[in-house]
């Protein structure tokens, strides 16, 4: 699937998050149940979830991956336990758009890495996935996934 790439500005958002280990195997399970666990934070804690919900990939960890998935909320709310506030940084960024099976979404980060080379940029953190429907509800070859890179400022 070609993916075109897309220069897109984040603005600053609360958001509230579980961060954990997974191995790739148990990856979509421990990435469910996390926003599951935040989900049920937000609607007792007041909150209203304010977007798409979204993981980020911090690194690898061995045989495991570090990840935090959470949800964009509506305003600042506390963190309790394993749920942390947090808040999504602003800035640029380059994105694309996966369609299909979340499987096919190392090819989406792999188009960002060509372009962020091919463009002389440099990354600012880790990559975020933003889930843009809901696949309890949505057939797999119609899932829509953002990925994003964010980057670093340029100064000349």
């Amino acid at each position: 699937m070609p993916y075109q790439c897309k220069l897109r500005e984040i603005q600053s958002q609360p958001v509230l998050s579980i961060r954990g280990k997974a191995a790739p195997a148990t990856l979509t399970a421990t990435i469910g149940k996390y926003l599951q666990d935040v989900g049920r934070y937000v609607n007792g804690a007041g909150g209203k979830i304010a977007g798409p919900v979204f993981t980020r990939y911090h690194q690898r960890a061995g045989d495991d991956i570090e990840l935090e998935a959470g949800v964009l909320v509506d305003r600042a709310l506390p963190g309790d336990g394993s749920v942390h506030a947090g808040e999504l940084p602003a800035g640029l960024a380059v994105a694309t758009v996966h369609v299909g099976p979340y499987d096919g979404l190392p090819a989406a980060s792999e188009a960002l890495g060509s372009w962020v080379q091919q463009n002389g940029r440099e990354p600012a953190g880790p990559p975020w996935e933003f889930y843009l429907n809901d696949p309890s509800v949505t057939d797999p070859a119609e899932w829509q996934t953002e990925v994003l890179q964010p980057l670093m400022p340029q100064y000349f």
